[in-house]
């Protein structure tokens, strides 16, 4: 795909959330009572309403739990940091970062990485309801304004995306691996008493070092049989 595919499919994608966002559906298919119960909730300081993580829906739970849980999440300090200054300060510090780094690089990459008027993201959690004990998904907003680092995290996940082709393990999505296990499984014969096991790891994207995730992203550069990936801010 060229730069201007990707622009072409990058403003047809913006094109659809705008009309989704325009809309606002004409029939309403909730009880008198229930809307007064959903607007009694959202005013209520005591509770919060998030969207669920897995589903369409969305939980209702009070504040407090939920802020608990978000303050455990905030806890582990291996995956969080608390940061010390101000967004000013840090704004600047990854600017000029930026500059020795952007030397000789591309000026539209450099001017998409470089971010102006920043603000914090802010934290946030989803909650899992298909779980027990409903814990949440963490996550980072920053729709209202960009971070100092989004351009960087934009041009990062476009390049690393690219490389997944690389990657002899990956699965797209369930449908993928619906389709992995059916071929692998192929003339496959169960003995009887055979028992069927089904793993999940807790914490899986948490629990990868950052520093040995960069070291293998940057050899899977180095080493990839594609010589060019494209950043497609031309």
């Amino acid at each position: 795909m060229t730069d201007d595919d990707e622009l072409k499919l990058a403003n047809f994608k913006h094109d659809v959330l705008s009309v989704y966002d325009r809309y606002r559906p004409t029939d309403n298919n909730l009880r008198r009572d229930e809307r007064a119960e959903l607007k009694r909730l959202r005013t209520d300081p005591s509770e919060i309403i998030k969207p669920s993580d897995k589903s369409k829906k969305f939980v209702a739970m009070p504040r407090d739990v939920y802020m608990e849980k978000a303050r455990t999440i905030l806890s582990y300090e291996s995956m969080y940091e608390k940061v010390l200054i101000t967004i000013e300060d840090y704004e600047d510090r990854v600017r000029t970062e930026l500059t020795k780094n952007c030397l000789g690089m591309d000026t539209n990459l450099c001017n998409a990485i470089t971010s102006m008027d920043t603000k914090f993201p802010e934290f946030y959690g989803l909650p899992k309801d298909h779980k027990r004990i409903v814990p949440l998904r963490p996550g980072v907003s920053a729709c209202d304004r960009l971070s100092p680092t989004t351009g960087i995290l934009i041009v990062l996940e476009r390049i690393s995306n690219q490389l997944l082709q690389f990657v002899p393990a990956h699965l797209d999505n369930a449908v993928h691996c619906l389709q992995e296990v059916v071929q692998k499984c192929r003339g496959f014969k169960a003995q009887v008493g055979t028992i069927l096991v089904v793993m999940d790891v807790v914490g899986l994207y948490p629990s990868i070092p950052i520093s040995e995730g960069i070291e293998v992203v940057k050899d899977m550069l180095e080493t990839r049989a594609t010589s060019t990936m494209s950043t497609a801010f031309a």
